[in-house]
């Protein structure tokens, strides 16, 4: 509960980051009242002067065409890959970590990287929302789904709840991140992190991911 809870609480956040660039409006407005001098009048006229830019338009418009279009792609692929892999994908349930995995979690996330398979990389780089939701839904923490949609909408910030909120790590063969480092791992290498815990997933169901379905890891 403690989970989903937050991630609303983020959602509802995301709001404020959307206007950004609007931003760029406030600023320049106020750069011309301290730069000028201006009385009420002529700041909101500065203002409305500013939002009219075309540059300020397109910039607004493609910024939220990118970021729509990613979620699209995100979630097209979070389907393909669901039938292709995760619905094949057996869960931890039972299962406790191999020293292994306890190894790879205790390396950094970037280290950690380079000892994932070329398939995780690819996929944790690539298909970060799907790679990511299916290592939260094959270890319990939250289905499918609910973790595609929110990885595909705010996939850092997602991945940092995730890591600092729940057992995520433990279940891995790792320790749970304070808040602090759980910032820092999921705002600047999110990417490494999801391939880090998608190989440790691996190496505990003795599985192999693979580009377009899985496979028992040979003994």
């Amino acid at each position: 509960m403690r989970l989903f809870a937050g991630l609303i609480a983020l959602l509802c956040l995301h709001g404020e980051a959307a206007s950004v660039l609007r931003g760029q409006v406030a600023t320049k407005a106020t750069e011309v009242v301290e730069k000028h001098s201006i009385d009420a009048t002529g700041f909101f006229e500065e203002i409305k002067k500013v939002q009219q830019n075309p540059q300020v338009q397109q910039g607004e418009q493609g910024s939220g065409g990118t970021w729509v279009q990613r979620i699209i792609v995100q979630l097209i692929f979070g389907v393909l890959y669901y039938f292709l892999i995760v619905s094949k994908y057996p869960t931890l349930e039972g299962l406790q970590p191999t020293p292994e995995a306890i190894k790879l979690q205790q390396l950094d996330e970037v280290s950690a990287t380079f000892e994932a398979s070329m398939p995780n990389c690819v996929l944790s780089w690539l298909c970060t929302g799907p790679r990511a939701a299916h290592t939260f839904h094959a270890a319990g923490v939250l289905s499918y789904w609910p973790g595609c949609i929110a990885m595909s909408l705010l996939p850092c910030c997602t991945l940092w709840i995730v890591n600092s909120c729940t057992d995520l790590n433990e279940k891995l063969g790792g320790e749970k991140k304070d808040f602090c480092m759980g910032a820092i791992c999921a705002f600047c290498c999110s990417c490494c992190v999801v391939a880090q815990d998608a190989q440790s997933l691996d190496l505990i169901t003795g599985m192999d991911t693979n580009l377009c379905g899985v496979e028992q890891r040979a003994s």
